[in-house]
């Protein structure tokens, strides 16, 4: 009987086939969807659809994809972000099927990941089994386990079993299940890295860095970003999801509180001022500041001082 599965490699041509592991890591293929199902069948239990390992090129982005399939990566080296969430090698990265997701590279250190894709009526029974539902997650997995995932994948990518006597079919399928099987996530294993739980430790971490380095002349998102771990387009959509504003406009609050704080309650000169909380350039924090308050800082200094008399 045919097999419903068939190499393919981006470009149409066969995959390579390297005989030692440790080359896995090492080619330079930065795409490589090796086994990929020709046919559908229908009512199955369970149907792998795509497996496969990417090379990320420093600009490698999946956005904002929705599939019908779930999907599972596996990060074996490099630095990547799902769904905002920094992930090295040892995490597992499970998107749910229907639901809105991302994956993106580092482009210091680009990851390298191996992924599989199924689908069929049985798949949610079969993920609860693992630990795994109705939900993105991410997740880690000892490194004994790291282990023997990547020699799954070697064994299913780059050997040749043509020769062998069993159907590239069935043992594909069983190779499928013994990575879930070592995939499994441990309950309260890592509970904070779901995505979800992180959303607030998100915050509260950007919020306490930028507190405390509000006043730094260069200050940027992608330094509060770094602080946090994660991606700084992510932290920007979230915070303003969470707290109601772009974190530069955050930044500007707090830096004309403690200006007012200081206009009121000390004898700095309004340059010293300027500079303590963040702008090095006095014309522009008289610009910024009368636009937000209405005058300029002697003329509120001034006013305060009458108040006080």
């Amino acid at each position: 009987m045919k097999s419903i599965y068939r190499r393919h490699l981006a470009g149409g041509m066969n995959s390579p086939i390297y005989y030692q592991p440790s080359l896995l890591l090492q080619h330079q293929d930065t795409y490589f969807e090796d086994f990929i199902c020709s046919e559908q069948a229908e009512g199955s239990s369970y149907m792998l659809r795509t497996v496969g390992l990417r090379h990320c090129e420093p600009d490698y982005r999946l956005k904002r994809k929705v599939s019908s399939r779930y999907a599972i990566y596996y990060v074996f080296s490099g630095i990547g972000y799902a769904d905002g969430i920094r992930v090295g090698r040892g995490d597992v990265v499970f998107f749910d099927r229907q639901q809105l997701h991302e994956f993106f590279s580092s482009q210091s250190d680009p990851c390298v990941y191996a992924w599989v894709t199924f689908k069929g009526q049985q798949c949610e029974w079969l993920l609860k089994s693992i630990g795994l539902f109705n939900q993105n997650q991410v997740y880690r997995v000892d490194e004994p386990n790291v282990q023997r995932i990547y020699g799954i994948f070697y064994d299913m990518l780059y050997v040749d079993h043509e020769d062998s006597c069993f159907s590239e079919e069935t043992y594909l399928e069983a190779s499928f299940f013994r990575i879930l099987a070592f995939s499994r996530r441990v309950e309260n294993q890592d509970a904070g890295r779901n995505k979800y739980s992180l959303h607030a430790k998100y915050i509260k971490e950007a919020l306490a860095y930028i507190r405390e380095h509000y006043s730094l002349a260069g200050f940027r998102v992608a330094q509060v970003a770094d602080a946090v771990g994660i991606n700084d387009a992510y932290l920007r959509a979230l915070f303003k999801q969470e707290i109601g504003v772009s974190i530069k406009e955050y930044v500007i609050r707090i830096r004309m509180d403690k200006a007012l704080e200081l206009l009121k309650h000390s004898n700095y000169n309004i340059n010293e001022i300027a500079r303590m909380i963040g702008y090095p350039d006095y014309r522009l924090f008289v610009d910024v500041f009368k636009k937000r308050i209405g005058l300029s800082p002697s003329q509120y200094r001034k006013a305060s001082d009458q108040k006080k008399k």
